[in-house]
């Protein structure tokens, strides 16, 4: 037996449940009819086996999702303009704006831990401390060196 004289059995057997008042069933049925259509050539027995195919896919134990590397991102270009600000910081054409802006672009980044305390290193921050608070102290380092100047001048 082919699909599509399954599909004319059903479609019958629709007919007759419309009919007999049974609406929503024959509508089920008729939906059924037409998600077999791209399977109305195949043997019974082989939409059957493509069914049970599928069936054990879906219960199948979802493969554990691989572990992603972190991906290391080229910051030296950011990190030569930190150390640069850092170094200038006592010239007037520096802003604290321009200080915040570099930092916000290191930040967007998102560079790892080793990458941040060899920034660091280079304007003398030396403590160890926590990815986030590295960050900040490294902020705070440059624009206290930028507010020292401008004190100076004052």
């Amino acid at each position: 037996m082919n699909v599509d004289a399954l599909q004319i059995h059903l479609t019958n057997l629709s007919q007759l449940l419309r009919g007999g008042g049974g609406k929503g069933t024959a509508n089920e049925l008729d939906e059924f009819v037409q998600l077999l259509q791209p399977y109305r050539d195949k043997k019974l027995k082989d939409l059957i086996g493509t069914i049970k195919d599928a069936d054990e896919v879906l219960r199948a134990a979802p493969p554990a999702p691989k572990k992603s590397k972190a991906v290391s991102v080229d910051i030296s270009n950011i990190s030569a303009r930190i150390v640069d600000l850092y170094q200038r910081a006592g010239q007037p054409n520096i802003t604290s704006q321009e200080i915040m802006d570099t930092f916000a672009e290191l930040q967007s980044v998102n560079p790892n831990g080793k990458q941040l305390e060899s920034i660091a290193k280079q304007i003398g921050v030396k403590e160890k401390l926590k990815k986030d608070e590295l960050l900040k102290k490294m902020r705070e380092t440059v624009l206290d060196r930028k507010g020292a100047s401008d004190r100076a001048y004052a």
